[in-house]
């Protein structure tokens, strides 16, 4: 008697095993699934505390316009403090400071570890005898870490952001402030990503994981400061004729120039003004986003450069 053939119902494990990561993707996850957890365990946090301050702020600004508007007193201390020791603009304060410091940590871990430990350990020199070439997983390990950074650090801007525009103007800092504007917009993104590739190129370059890293956290600190600095000639500024209301949040500049209706030795001075209005917030994002990622990029052109020059 012939057995019958018996078809297996059982969903096969292909499909998911099409989704798990492989190859040298799936080793770069486990050796550094440590900081891989750490990093989403920080953004989730944030991103919850941001949305939270979002809320928090609106409820902030229902009870101004109660304590203005109906004059009722019992509204007129809400916002002063939000947490026990913390009141709202100090929870915002906070909460730049860390994701504008999402770089330097970015900058200082590739340097040190991600990058400038393989090679003080001397794992770039072992890949040359294997099947995976140096520059495949120099490639392979910047685009990974750049996508987790980038999904990451977009993530927390967007909602900084949604908190910075629900809160009262009057319990926040303005905009051009240099915490809430590297907070807040896709210049942090560009950032981040600049780091990640000064620390990769001064991880080759030095092959020593100390000195990488804190070559890598002072070029993103000189960096920073630089765009400090400059980041108000990034766009043309509005002349101010002192005349009408000046617009709301917007950044001022005084100077002085000599006047033109005086004669003599003694020439006499005149001050002009000149403004950044809020709407001149997103250009100036724009334009230092663009003027970071190409040094990016630059940054990382040199380095497979380099790593090239090294290839047997």
């Amino acid at each position: 008697m012939s057995t019958p053939n018996v078809t297996s119902t059982e969903a096969s494990p292909e499909p998911v095993a099409r989704l798990r990561p492989r190859g040298t993707v799936w080793t770069v996850l486990r050796v550094h699934r440590v900081a891989l957890w750490v990093w989403i365990t920080f953004v989730v946090l944030v991103v919850a505390g941001a949305v939270w301050l979002h809320f928090e702020g609106l409820d902030i600004r229902e009870a101004k316009r109660l304590c203005t508007e109906l004059k009722a007193e019992a509204f007129c201390t809400e916002g002063s403090a939000v947490v026990p020791g913390w009141d709202h603009r100090s929870l915002m304060d906070l909460t730049a400071f860390l994701i504008a410091g999402v770089p330097f940590a970015v900058a200082a871990y590739a340097g040190g570890v991600y990058i400038g430990g393989d090679f003080e350990a001397g794992t770039v020199d072992l890949l040359w005898t294997q099947s995976v070439s140096p520059l495949r997983w120099l490639a392979v390990k910047l685009g990974l870490a750049a996508l987790l950074i980038a999904a990451g650090t977009a993530a927390m801007a967007l909602a900084f952001r949604l908190a910075w525009l629900s809160g009262e103007e009057n319990l926040l800092d303005p905009w051009y402030a240099s915490g809430m504007f590297n907070a807040m917009g896709p210049a942090v993104l560009a950032y981040a990503l600049l780091a990640l590739a000064l620390g990769t190129l001064v991880a080759l370059l030095t092959g020593r994981a100390m000195p990488a890293l804190g070559a890598a956290f002072g070029l993103t600190l000189l960096v920073r400061l630089l765009g400090d600095i400059f980041r108000s000639e990034l766009w043309p500024k509005d002349r101010w004729d002192w005349r009408g209301r000046m617009p709301d949040d917007a950044q001022e500049f005084r100077y002085e120039v000599p006047d033109a209706r005086s004669t003599g030795a003694d020439q006499a001075t005149r001050e002009i003004m000149q403004i950044h209005p809020a709407s001149h917030f997103w250009p100036i994002q724009l334009v230092e986003t663009l003027l970071l990622l190409g040094m990016a990029g630059l940054a990382v052109a040199v380095t497979f450069w380099a790593l090239r020059g090294r290839l047997p």
